[in-house]
Order: structure tokens, then C-alpha cells, then sequence
């Protein structure tokens, strides 16, 4: 179909009616009974006649005019052969003298075969809520019949509020295209006040909210529980020859009903909802609740609710099925936000009802975990105690991320098991969410049950949503009550001892007596990791610690003075070591640059060198004497350094 707008006004000051029909007077649909075809036939040919239909929008033609008002009518022309068509459009008008009025307006119309074939002509769309952001969306599919050549269109909206979408196109030949058609009441915009003592009548014309044509926007009242019929026209160009059609798009628009509440929702000024989730953590899943009621109920009435499919691989999900809106249950919804990549999210999601929709924009945006240790903490250690003592010290995590983050700290022991008893080291706090960027403080607690051979070590785990952040290394001693030698991590106590994986120490004095003896027995011996070269000194070093309640005293004394134990020097060889506390002991040896006769006489070019003394440790008032003697490899080159210089 096709057709043409006329605008019919009122320039009396009584109401008017007004009735429109084609050349035979008729119902709507009635045939033509005056149609000239291309020249040929006659009046009244009854051929003629079945080959066009005129037809009136808006009421079958059927109008009332206000005063000083007018009304806009479309004359719809439609045929089903090509030819030329004449005939007459009859007006009748009652207006204040009450006798009819009577006019023609005489019309052409041209039949012409456009291949652009359209799968509707009237196409109805859904209830439209008047308020902001409601929209009510339909679809035509336009299909080029034409073999040879593309074929061209373009809408133009009769409305503002009526959106096509492509609004132009190209279809090819053979091709199809989808058109949608959206509809959006156009709300009238608040009008200022008209000033005081001027003609506020025209002020108030002047002001009055009008649409992108120029005519003024329907009031609420002309447009709510209305059915409108909205003849869009469509123009098509093919091999350069221009046509009209005409898609009738139906609409009807209803009061709003519903009412949508959730917290921090807002509402744009296109009255779409946006409900944001924020920033979340991956792994992390926030939820949020949407409450969707009614303002009017009919007795007894449901309303069912329908939700529009969210992409069920997205990381928006609804979490309850939906139930109907009753006048005494409002209609909620649980949505959770869990995101899986680092990036924004965006998603649409329509409530819908019968005669009214809202859709609503969720966003958030997913962030990974980024909580990290401060550098330089790892290892961690707690030093020595007794069974039973505790030793304290902690580590910083630094947290940098844009959201809250949920973090635990585990506790993975390596050299020994305490699965059936207390825990050695332990974490305050060991979970939480830290809620600002900055730095958290969290302390390591030291304090076992029983006497190691070696140190205790494990590792504290920094995991968030079970992916794991980093480790801090931690480790201790515990040892009886006594004067203990510790030696250096990876040290081993002798040349034939193959244990060098972890640090142990010998008894040299204990508070019982049982234990010193047993310990002064067994020497001890420090071996140096790297070969001493000649020009070179080499150096390593142990701990005297006292793990008892009374300070001690120790002592180391060379046992001979022959030309090997020259090169050798403990510092300090005598002092004094509080309870709880520890002294650092040094042991150096110090090669020649020229080795004399005598030694290579009597250790060989490459040999190892010992240096032996006589340890006394004396702690409450008993004395335990043992032992010590240290080792290295003595390598017949001189020092790089050297070497350079001589070259």
C-alpha cells in the first residue's frame, strides 16, 4: 500500500465531525466504482474495480475536530495490477449549523511493479509502557526478488518515536534484509512558566513541547489506552526509477504499572536502570537482589513476569526462578556478578510483562587479586627456643587491587610433621578481607613441642581464591636448655658426615648432666665449603647459643703451635654469652704467598689443613670441655688477583 497525509482543520468555535470515504460510498475496503486503467475500459469496469482498494487512517475516517484543532489524516491507496487510477475522496463535515458539508477531493494514483517485496504490511507491536526507557520493538524482513539489480530503500519515520533500523539500505539481488522497528513514547518536556502580564496564552503556545517536525507532542491523555496507527513511508529506488510504500506500524500504549527497586540502582535520563557490581575480585561473587511490584491489580490477578536470556557462559546469572507479581508478593530476583577475566562486563536484561517492559544495563568490572609480599622478607628467622617457648616476628603483604579481597595464609611444613599435635608456626591473622590499599602486618609465631636435630623450616603460603600469591620462608630451632654450637646452614659437622642439607648443632653444655656428657664425647668440627688459594684468607663463622636460664662462659685454646695451626685464628677466642642470647664466633685461615719448604714437606702440593682447639663452656656452674676443630682445602696456585699482576 501507499498513500498520502491530509491535515483537515477547524476554524469555528464548536466541535466538528468529520467523515471521509472513497468515490462509492462505503464501508472500509469498499471497491472503486470510478477507475480509469491506462486509458483503456470504462466507468464501472468491474476489472477496474478489483484492482485497487482505498482505505482511511486514523478510525475508518471517522473524526472529531475541536476547535481552532485540526487532525491528520492518511489516505491509503492500494493496487494489485500496474496501471493508472483515478477517483474522488468524498469529506463530510457537520459543523456548527449542523447541516453536512459536502467535498471531493479528485486523487491519481499509479500501480508500478517494485521487485522489493516486504513480509508484512501491518505490523502491531507489543503494549508500550508511557515513561522513559520503555520500548517495544518489531521486525519486517524486506527480500529483493529482483535476479539482475540491488534495490534500494529508505524509511522516513512519521514520528519521533519511531525508529527504523537500518533506516537505509542496499539489498542485493536475491537478498533478504531485517528491518527493526523500534517504538519510544516521546514524554512532553516541562514547559517554563509564562511571565506574568503579557499574553501567557501565546507564551504558553510558544513554549509548548513539540517534536523534531515542528508539531507539538501528544499529551498523555491523547496517547495512553490508544491505538495509533503509524503509516510509515518507504521509499525504493530500482534502475533508477523511484516508488513509494507505506508500512502501517501498529502501536498502543498503556499507563505505567511497575515499579523496579534495588540497591544503589540508578535510573538514566532515558529512564533505562543501570545496576552496578563494582569492582570484584576474580573469583570473588558478589549478588544483588531486584524487587519488581505492581501500583494496580484486577481481584484475584497474577501477573507473570518474564526475564530475557542472559548469555549463560557470561558471568551475569540469575540465581532463583521467577514467580508472578501478586498483590500481596512482589516479584524478586537474585542476580550474581562472578567474573573470570580481567575486563568490563556489560549486560542488557528485560522484565517484562504483558503491556509493559523495563530493561535494566548491568555492568561491573573484574579485577585480579593483587596482593603481594614486600620484598626483601623471606627467609624469616625466629632464632632458638626452648620446647614450649614462643618467638614472634612478621612479614608485610602489600595490597595494591581497586576492590576488597578475601586472603588466607597456609602454613606447608617441610622438615618435620606436626599432624598430630600443635601447630609449629602459626599465622595472626590467617584469613580476611583486606578492604584498602596499603599494607598489612601479619605476625609468625614460633613455638614447638619438642627438641630438632635441625633447624625447623616451612613456608607461609599467600593464597587469594585459592591461587597462590607468593611464600615467605620461615624457620627456627629448638633445643634443650643449654650452651649449644650452631653451625651455618649446609655446614657439615665432619669430613665424613654426608648430612649437609640442614643446620644442626652439638651440646657442648646442658643444665643436665646426663646431656653434656653424652654431647662433650662426640668432637665437633667446621669444614670450609671453598679451597683457600695462595695470598687468600677464607673465613666462615658459627653461633655459641645458651638456651638456659644462666649466662655461660666460653673459651677456645689451640692445642698445639706447629706451622699449620699458625694459620689459623678463632676470634673472639674467650667470652661470655647471656641467657637467651647468642655470640658470633669467626674462624679464618690465612695462606702465604709463598709456601716454605717445610709445609710442602709435609702436607704435599694439595692437601687439607686442620686447625684444632680445646672448647670449655662453663654454665651453671658445671664445665663441659670438648673438642673443635676446623678444616680446608689448600689449592697450590696463587690468588687471580696475583696472577694478573705477575702477567
Amino acid at each position: 500500500p501507499t498513500g498520502l497525509k491530509l491535515r483537515v482543520a477547524n476554524r469555528g468555535i464548536l466541535p466538528a465531525r468529520l467523515a471521509m470515504r472513497s468515490s462509492k460510498y462505503g464501508k472500509e475496503g469498499s471497491l472503486l466504482s470510478q477507475t480509469k486503467r491506462g486509458g483503456g475500459g470504462k466507468d464501472g469496469d468491474a476489472s477496474g474495480a478489483a484492482a485497487a482498494v482505498v482505505t482511511f487512517n486514523p478510525n475508518d475516517g471517522f473524526n472529531t475536530i475541536l476547535p481552532n484543532g485540526s487532525v491528520d489524516l492518511t489516505v491509503c491507496f492500494r493496487g494489485t495490477s500496474e496501471s493508472a487510477h483515478s477517483f474522488q475522496v468524498l469529506c463530510f463535515a457537520l459543523g456548527e449549523t449542523g447541516q453536512p458539508c459536502k467535498f471531493s477531493i479528485p486523487c491519481r494514483a499509479e500501480v508500478v511493479h517494485i521487485p522489493l517485496e516486504f513480509s508484512t504490511f501491518h505490523l502491531p507491536l507489543p503494549p508500550t509502557a508511557y515513561k522513559p526507557g520503555s520500548i517495544s520493538q518489531g521486525s519486517v524482513i524486506l527480500r529483493n526478488s529482483s535476479g539482475l539489480s540491488s534495490c534500494d530503500y529508505q524509511f522516513k519515520p512519521p514520528s519521533p518515536d519511531l525508529t527504523f533500523s537500518p533506516l537505509v539500505g542496499s539489498i542485493p539481488p536475491k537478498g533478504t534484509c531485517r528491518v527493526v522497528v523500534k517504538f519510544e513514547p516521546c514524554l512532553p518536556e516541562p514547559s517554563g512558566q509564562p511571565e506574568q502580564g503579557g499574553d501567557g496564552q501565546d507564551e504558553a503556545a510558544e513554549d509548548a513541547p513539540q517534536a523534531e517536525d515542528g508539531a507539538p507532542r501528544p499529551s498523555p491523555s491523547e496517547v495512553i489506552n490508544k491505538l495509533r496507527s503509524l503509516w510509515s513511508p518507504c521509499v525504493v529506488r530500482h534502475e533508477g526509477e523511484l516508488s513509494l510504500v507505506h508500512l502501517n506500524v501498529q502501536t498502543y500504549v498503556v499507563e505505567p504499572n511497575l515499579k523496579l527497586t534495588a540497591p544503589g540502582m540508578k535510573a538514566r535520563g532515558s529512564g533505562i536502570r543501570e545496576l552496578s557490581f563494582g569492582t570484584v575480585a576474580i573469583g570473588e561473587r558478589h549478588t544483588a537482589t531486584l524487587r519488581l511490584s505492581a501500583a494496580r491489580f484486577e481481584e484475584g490477578e497474577e501477573i507473570p513476569v518474564s526475564l530475557s536470556l542472559l548469555d549463560h557462559r557470561g558471568d551475569f546469572q540469575v540465581l532463583n526462578a521467577v514467580r508472578p507479581i501478586a498483590e500481596a508478593r512482589d516479584c524478586v530476583i537474585h542476580l550474581c556478578f562472578a567474573p573470570r577475566e580481567t575486563r568490563e562486563y556489560f549486560e542488557k536484561l528485560t522484565l517484562s510483562t504483558k503491556f509493559e517492559s523495563i530493561r535494566v544495563n548491568l555492568v561491573g568490572e573484574g579485577v585480579l587479586p593483587s596482593m603481594s609480599l614486600v620484598e626483601g622478607q623471606s627467609p624469616i628467622d625466629l632464632g632458638f627456643v626452648v620446647p614450649r617457648d614462643i618467638k614472634e616476628n612478621t612479614f608485610s603483604l602489600k595490597y595494591v587491587s581497586k576492590c576488597p579481597v578475601r586472603y588466607r595464609l597456609c602454613v606447608e611444613e617441610e622438615n618435620f610433621s606436626s599432624s598430630f599435635g600443635p601447630s609449629v608456626f602459626s599465622c595472626h591473622p590467617s584469613s580476611g578481607i583486606v578492604e584498602s590499599e596499603g599494607e598489612l602486618d601479619v605476625s609468625v609465631r614460633f613455638k614447638p613441642h619438642f627438641t630438632h636435630g635441625s633447624h625447623m623450616k616451612a613456608s607461609v603460603v599467600v593464597k587469594c581464591q585459592e591461587d597462590e600469591l607468593g611464600s615467605v620462608r620461615v624457620e627456627g630451632r629448638c633445643l634443650a636448655a643449654g650452651i649449644h654450637l650452631q653451625y651455618p646452614q649446609g655446614k657439615a659437622l665432619s669430613g665424613e658426615d654426608d648430612f649437609t642439607g640442614s643446620l644442626r648443632s652439638c651440646v657442648a653444655a646442658a643444665e643436665d648432666g646426663e646431656t653434656a656428657q653424652a654431647a662433650a664425647a662426640e668432637p665437633l668440627s667446621l669444614r670450609f665449603d671453598d679451597p683457600v688459594r695462595l695470598g687468600e684468607a677464607k673465613e666462615e663463622h658459627f653461633e655459641v647459643v645458651n638456651t638456659g636460664s644462666a649466662s655461660g662462659e666460653f673459651s677456645f685454646e689451640p692445642s698445639s703451635d706447629d706451622i699449620v695451626q699458625e694459620r689459623w685464628q678463632i676470634s673472639p677466642a674467650k667470652g661470655t654469652v647471656a641467657a637467651g642470647g647468642s655470640a658470633r664466633i669467626s674462624v679464618q685461615v690465612t695462606m702465604p704467598e709463598d709456601i716454605s719448604p717445610e709445609f710442602v714437606a709435609y702436607f704435599g702440593l694439595e692437601s687439607w689443613i686442620e686447625g684444632h682447639w680445646k672448647c670449655s663452656i662453663t654454665s651453671g656452674g658445671k664445665t663441659t670441655t670438648t673438642s673443635f676443630e676446623s678444616k680446608c682445602l689448600v689449592k697450590p696456585e696463587r690468588a687471580a688477583a696475583e696472577q694478573e699482576e705477575d702477567t
